[in-house]
C-alpha cells in the first residue's frame, strides 16, 4: 500500500498524488512535470540543462567535457525530481487553489480516489483524476 494525498478544487476536481518517490518523475524529468501541468518547474528544468551546457562549452569547449557535464546534471536533475518531485506537485495544485482533504492509503491513486470518495459525504467521485 502507498500513501496518497487527496486535493479537492472549489470546482469539484479531485486529485491523487503520492507521497513517495517518482519513477515517472525520475525518467522523465522535464517531460512529466509538463504532462502534469507543473510547467513552471518543466520551464526552469529546461532552462537550467541549457544554462550548464553552454556553461560546460565555454569552460571546457565541445565535446567530452559538455557531454560529462550534461550526463552529471541529467543524473542529478533525476534524483532531485524523482525524490521530491510529487511533493513539488503538491504544492502546485494549492498554489491552483486546491485543498488537501486527506491522506488515504491505497495500491493506486484510483483506488485512492475511491476509498476518499466512499468516506466523503456524497460518496461519489466528482471529476477525479489521478496520477501516480
Amino acid at each position: 500500500m502507498k500513501s496518497y494525498k487527496i486535493f479537492e478544487h472549489p470546482s469539484g476536481d479531485v486529485t491523487a498524488i503520492k507521497e513517495d518517490w517518482s519513477w515517472t518523475a525520475f525518467l522523465f524529468g522535464w517531460i512529466w512535470a509538463l504532462c502534469h501541468g507543473v510547467w513552471p518547474l518543466a520551464l526552469g528544468v529546461l532552462a537550467l540543462g541549457m544554462l550548464v551546457a553552454h556553461a560546460a562549452k565555454a569552460i571546457g569547449g565541445a565535446g567530452e567535457a559538455t557531454l560529462g557535464a550534461m550526463v552529471l546534471f541529467g543524473l542529478l536533475n533525476s534524483l532531485v525530481l524523482g525524490s521530491i518531485g510529487n511533493s513539488l506537485r503538491a504544492r502546485w495544485q494549492i498554489r491552483k487553489g486546491y485543498v488537501c482533504a486527506g491522506t488515504v492509503e491505497a495500491g493506486n491513486a484510483a483506488a485512492a480516489l475511491q476509498i476518499h470518495a466512499a468516506r466523503s459525504d456524497g460518496g461519489a467521485l466528482r471529476g477525479g483524476s489521478f496520477h501516480g
